[in-house]
């Protein structure tokens, strides 16, 4: 929410440097401390042995020799009390970059031995036992260790009023990205057999907070003269566009900047959200394919939806009363569906518009009711999706850098 009058951000000032008192208070504290974890905490920590196994020893090569003091990230403080607002507690700008940034490379970190963890600590004990650890169960683990620590940190910019500074724009940024992918790849982790696991709903909650901080932000800053192309609000397009994803509203639209208006990442959201509203599963694949790996992640909850009504309506008497044969590579391009997966979905669904040489579907004047569609495998995944990733690791896509 953008109020407080000219330089303010939602009650707090804009600049990041100008600390003076104003009429609404003292100003705020300013951060001091240049490690990812306060001295303070890490003794508090340390006679409760409380660090989480990525704290404790680094799975990379080159940091073997790192400590727990090296390693210990400030844990999020639900309750904040008035000696964490000391700026011995509080992280500099630039150390809450750094912090952020070693955050998110944990997530490209390859790891095949459960000892690198210590006994019972990893990954999925059945995964590690066999050896090698599945990504989706390391990237599980990682999460939980990454929802906390960057909740500490943008409660750090909050507590410092340094909301609309520029760094605070890029740790939005990487946030809002960390939490689509989240979205996206651990999907699938989230099951009754694993109640403690990843959640959907406080994932989404995160992503909804972050990103409207974030928009919030770039209001405030394109009202001062701060955005504009090459500002830092250069990725402005991209997260608006993100916000339309999740819900188009046409007062969005009112209120941002021509040059964002007019940007191609919009038009593709918009374009999107209307192929939704009207059913227009052909146009709407099409734009799945050529979607980004983040614009993909958030469309990925309406693939099944689409499907279904692309099959009704191919199952339907519009093509005429006879039945007309379908070649199962078309639908496959078609739907963004796997050959595999179509022939599968035949055979199950409607195992009598199979052809003999199960080569085409015969789906044009059927009239039994469809079944819900399968996702591409059992692990609700979209291989057209995830393919878009393939060569790149999570650290590229959060930090927008190009292989």
């Amino acid at each position: 929410r953008v109020d407080g009058g000219p330089g303010r951000l939602g009650g707090v000032s804009s600049r990041p440097m100008a600390m003076a008192a104003s009429a609404d208070g003292p100003a705020p504290p300013l951060g001091v401390c240049e490690s990812m974890c306060p001295a303070e905490e890490v003794e508090e920590r340390l006679r409760w042995d409380d660090f989480h196994p990525l704290e404790r020893r680094h799975p990379g090569p080159a940091h073997v020799r790192l400590g727990v003091k090296d390693l210990a990230v400030k844990k999020f403080r639900r309750n904040i009390e008035a000696g964490d607002r000391a700026p011995r507690r509080l992280r500099t700008r630039q150390c809450l970059a750094r912090t952020v940034e070693h955050l998110v490379a944990l997530l490209d970190l390859r790891r095949g031995e459960e000892d690198v963890f210590g006994e019972g600590t990893g990954p999925s004990a059945a995964s590690s036992s066999s050896g090698a650890i599945s990504e989706a169960d390391q990237l599980e683990w990682t999460h939980e260790f990454l929802w906390d620590r960057l909740r500490g940190v943008r409660t750090d910019l909050t507590i410092q009023r340094l909301l609309a500074s520029p760094e605070s724009i890029r740790i939005h940024e990487h946030c809002v990205r960390y939490h689509i992918v989240a979205s996206y790849e651990l999907e699938r982790k989230a099951t009754v057999a694993n109640p403690h696991g990843f959640d959907p709903a406080l994932n989404r909650e995160q992503l909804m907070k972050s990103l409207q901080t974030l928009l919030s932000i770039y209001a405030h800053s394109y009202a001062a003269g701060e955005g504009g192309d090459g500002g830092i609000c250069s990725n402005e397009a991209e997260f608006r566009a993100y916000d339309l994803l999740l819900g188009l509203d046409a007062f969005k639209l009112t209120r941002m900047p021509g040059r964002v208006l007019r940007s191609k990442e919009v038009a593709f959201a918009v374009e999107a959200q209307e192929c939704l509203r009207t059913g227009n599963w052909s146009r709407w694949f099409k734009l799945l394919r050529r979607a980004t790996y983040l614009q993909a992640c958030l469309l990925s909850g309406h693939v099944t939806g689409m499907r279904q009504r692309a099959l009704r309506i191919l199952c339907s008497k519009v093509f005429g009363p006879s039945a007309r044969p379908f070649a199962i590579g078309d639908l496959s391009g078609a739907l963004c569906w796997p050959e595999r997966d179509v022939r599968r979905w035949a055979e199950t669904a409607e195992p009598e518009a199979v052809t003999e040489d199960k080569a085409a579907l015969l789906l044009a004047g059927h009239s039994s009711p469809l079944r819900e569609c399968p996702l591409d495998t059992e692990e609700k995944r979209c291989e057209a999706i995830s393919a878009k990733k393939e060569k790149q690791t999570f650290s590229q896509v959060i930090f927008a850098r190009t292989t």
